[in-house]
C-alpha cells in the first residue's frame, strides 16, 4: 500500500505540472508597442520673393512697404526692399533701398517696423539711383537668398550739403561740389537660414576712362 500511494503521488504531481505548463503557452502574448517617431522639423529657409499679397509686407508706424516690392526673409527676419523708381519718402528718393525691417515672433507674427529707410551715400551728397532689381537666388534650397539692384549714381534730393554750407555763411569752394559721377552702383542683398542679419555688398563702376 505505501508504494502505491507513492506512485498516485508522483502522477498527481506530474499532471499538476502538466497543466501549469499548458496554461502558460494558452497565455496571449502582448506585443510590445512601436514607438511613434518624432516629426521631422521643417528644414530652416531664406528665401527672396516679390511681394504679392498684404501678409507679404510689414505693418508698424514706419511701415512704408507695398505690392511689388521685394522681401527678404528667414526663420528670424523680414526686410523689405523698395521696388526700383521714384518714391519719395524720407532720406532717399529712389527705390532699390531697405525700407521696413522686423523680427518674427514666435507665433509667426512680426513686431512693428519702426525704420524710416536705410540709404547708401556716396561722397557727401551722392546716392545709388536703382533702376533694376533682380533675385539672383530665390533661397529655398538651403542656399542664401539674395536679391541685386543696379543703377547710377545720382545726387542726393533731401539735402545739399554744400548749399547748406554756404546758407551759414562758410566758404565752399565750388570745386568740391558734389556732381553726378560716371559711376554705376550694385548693392547685393542677401540673408541665409537662422541668420539674425542681412548682408549688403555694394560696388562701385566707373564708367568712364577718368579717375572718379
Amino acid at each position: 500500500m505505501k508504494i502505491t500511494r507513492c506512485v498516485y503521488t508522483l502522477m498527481l504531481g506530474y499532471l499538476l505540472l502538466v497543466a501549469c505548463d499548458d496554461n502558460n503557452n494558452d497565455r496571449a502574448v502582448v506585443p510590445t508597442p512601436t514607438p511613434t517617431p518624432a516629426p521631422t522639423p521643417a528644414p530652416a529657409v531664406a528665401v527672396a520673393r516679390v511681394a504679392a499679397q498684404a501678409a507679404d509686407l510689414l505693418q508698424g508706424p514706419l511701415a512704408r512697404s507695398r505690392i511689388g516690392d521685394f522681401v527678404l526673409e528667414n526663420d528670424l527676419l523680414r526686410v523689405i526692399i523698395q521696388k526700383p523708381g521714384r518714391n519719395w519718402f524720407g532720406v532717399g528718393t529712389d527705390g532699390g533701398n531697405i525700407i521696413d525691417v522686423s523680427r518674427k515672433q514666435a507665433d509667426g507674427s512680426f513686431l512693428p517696423d519702426h525704420l524710416e529707410e536705410f540709404v547708401t551715400g556716396i561722397n557727401i551728397e551722392n546716392t545709388p539711383h536703382y533702376t533694376e532689381a533682380e533675385i539672383t537666388n530665390p533661397g529655398a534650397d538651403g542656399e542664401e537668398a539674395q536679391l541685386c539692384v543696379r543703377g547710377p549714381d545720382d545726387l542726393l534730393e533731401y539735402a545739399n550739403a554744400s548749399s547748406k554750407i554756404r546758407d551759414f555763411g562758410f566758404p565752399y569752394p565750388a570745386s568740391a561740389d558734389d556732381r553726378d559721377l560716371p559711376l554705376d552702383i550694385e548693392t547685393c542683398y542677401s540673408i541665409g537660414a537662422y541668420q539674425p542679419y542681412l548682408t549688403m555688398d555694394t560696388r562701385l563702376i566707373n564708367t568712364s576712362s577718368e579717375e572718379v
